[in-house]
Parts: C-alpha cells; structure tokens; sequence
C-alpha cells in the first residue's frame, strides 16, 4: 500500500500539481506557456529516499518502487539505478529485487554476496528463479512506502500538453525549419544540436551546447530529458536573427501513450508547428513488409492514424516514423518530411541535427 504525503506548503498532491503548473484544469482562460514545463525533480534522490524506507527482512521490486514514483515504466530505470548509484556501506539496495523472483545485480559484490545479506535479514532464499523464488518474493514484498509520487505530476502535464495540441495546419509555408537531436557523453553529459534549414534543405544555421543530464531516460518521458536543451537552443538561433516557422524533432510526436511526445511537447511549449521523427516506433501497428523507396504506410493506434512509416529510399532499408505535433496533422507532417528529405534516411535539418549531435569537437 502506497501512503501519499503532503508537499512541503501543506498541500495534498493533486492540488500541489496544480499549484505547480500554475494552471487550472478546467480553465484554459489563464494559460501560461511557460508553465508548461515544470521544475525537475531529483529523481535519484526520490529513489534513495524510498530504498531506505525498505525495512529488514522485507524487499521491493523495481516495479513497486517504480510505482511509489509515480510512474509503473519506470521500472526499467529502477533497474539501472540498482546497479550504477552513490553506494555506501549502509545503503539497502540489496533489498531491490526483480519480480521474476531473480535478484539481480548487486553494485558492491556478486548475486551471491545479495543472496548471503538476504538471508542473514531472515528471508530463506533456497531458489533465485522460477515460480517458488516469485512466491517467496511476493511472501516477502514491501510496498508500503511514503512518497510524493513525482512521475506522476509529470504524467498529468504530459496529459495536459496534450489537450493543448493542435492538428491545424499553418496557412504559410515555413521559409525555415529547425531541426533538434541529442547525442550522449556517458551518463552524465548530453550535447544537443539543431540545424535550420531553408525550404530547400540548405544548412543557413548550427548550433551545438553541452549540458549535464538533468534526468534519466524513461520511456515516454523523452521530453523532460531533452526538451531544456532544446529551449535553449530556439532562444540562442532567435537571439542570432534565426527564427524558424516549423520545428523538427528526433523523436515521438502524437506517435505517444498519451499523445504528448516531444515533438507535441516542444510545440505546444512555444507554439510552433512541430514534427516528430523517429527511427524507432514507440508504439501503434504498422506493416512495413515489402515497403517500396519512397513509399509511406499508416500507423494506426487505436483505429486512428497517428502517422506514417516513410521509407525515403533505395539505399535506405529502415524506415522513419513520422508524426505530427503541434499545429500540424499528418499530411502535412509527411508532406514536410519528404520534401526535406534528400537521398538520406533523415530529412536534412535532422541528419545535421544528429551529425552534429555526436560529434565531439563542435562545442
């Protein structure tokens, strides 16, 4: 059971959430873009603060501390936090076990060392695998935490992003389209690129910053990952007399659980068209057997079409996924996609986007 706290003024969560965004659900009349992305929370702190909580002889799966997180997908990193943190002597990760009853890895010693702290708390671990070992974790399973949840809030700005998009095209064509990838220096420092493109796909402007990585990758919260540099990029081109009509994004648009992917998030942040495209789908149904050099497929979730598998040509065997974000709907998101692209499995404001990106001597 998941006890819920109040925030530090006093207030219970879901009425902080809406303090924090400076919004009202049910009015649209005060909105403020700018609240549109919040003050990130220190998630490895969170996490730290709920596995001291884990008292001896009990354990927690990665999916449970997920959950008092606030967010069930985050389990994965969970995960990777267990194995790559700021260990010290009394720190109780290994009470973090998976819920197929292995135990997983242990950052200060072998699965055997795990295993031997376990037991001397008193859990009788006589199988690591199979049915037997879940029962006993599940026998053993602690959920009881206190936690103000902070994926959640994160969840229901994604929820609110969403109902701001809009699927209107512009009426003018873009003159210039800006085009956003991040590339990673391990685990601690991104760089982040743009391209500005004219409608022709000629480069007029690049711009490349590196930034500490203010929070983790979990799947379909990209956005709080990159979207602050992405910001900051869009503020320098603007200050160098670069203002571009149509933004592109590596990454998701309506293409989302919640159709609020970065290229929806970015767009609604600054009200801008925005596209996103991927070269992974993150999710919907889409048969791309036998797909032809410049031919397109649907990508229907939930018997809506949210985009388009585009593959640009001969030599290009892997698809891109493309889908609209803010102001724009499908066509218009393909449509854009084809004309910038040349010869090349990305359009060009995001193949310099991503050339520049992962290059480690541009900064």
């Amino acid at each position: 059971m998941l006890r819920r706290t109040k925030t530090a003024a006093g207030f219970p969560d879901e009425l902080a959430s809406d303090m924090i965004w400076g919004m009202n659900r049910n009015s649209d009349a005060a909105l403020d873009r700018s609240t549109l992305f919040p003050r990130l929370p220190d998630l490895d702190s969170a996490l730290a603060r709920l596995v001291v909580q884990i008292p001896i002889g009990r354990v927690a799966t990665c999916g449970a501390l997920a959950e008092a997180l606030g967010f069930c997908g985050a389990a994965v990193w969970v995960a990777q936090w267990a194995a790559d943190h700021r260990h010290h002597p009394r720190c109780n990760c290994h009470r973090i076990v998976r819920a197929s009853g292995e135990l997983g890895v242990y950052i200060a010693g072998s699965e055997d060392d795990k295993c031997r702290m376990l037991q001397r708390e008193g859990i009788p671990l006589i199988c690591r695998r199979g049915s037997s070992a879940r029962a006993l974790i599940e026998r053993f399973a602690f959920t009881d935490f206190e936690s103000d949840r902070p994926l959640a809030a994160l969840i229901d700005l994604q929820h609110r992003v969403a109902s701001l998009r809009c699927s209107t095209p512009p009426l003018e064509q873009p003159a210039l389209v800006a085009g956003f990838d991040s590339a990673y220096c391990g685990r601690r420092t991104m760089q982040a690129a743009c391209a500005v493109c004219d409608a022709e796909g000629n480069v007029v402007y690049r711009a490349v910053i590196r930034r500490p990585v203010a929070f983790p990758y979990i799947s379909t919260l990209l956005a709080y990952r990159e979207l602050p540099a992405y910001r900051d990029l869009l503020d320098r081109m603007r200050a160098e007399g670069y203002e571009p009509q149509l933004l592109m994004i590596d990454g998701s648009g309506a293409l989302h659980p919640r159709k609020a992917g970065i290229a929806v998030h970015l767009g609604v942040l600054v009200d801008l068209p925005a596209i996103g495209a991927s070269k992974t789908l993150l999710l919907g149904r889409c048969n791309t057997n036998r797909l032809q050099p410049g031919e397109s497929r649907p990508i229907v979730v939930e018997d809506e079409v949210r985009g388009v598998a585009y593959r640009p040509s001969e030599s290009s065997r892997k698809c891109v996924y493309v889908s609209p974000g803010h102001r724009c709907d499908v066509a218009f998101a393909e449509r854009w996609v084809r004309q910038l692209t040349v010869g090349r499995q990305l359009p060009e404001p995001l193949y310099w986007a991503d050339l520049l990106s992962r290059q480690s001597n541009v900064v």
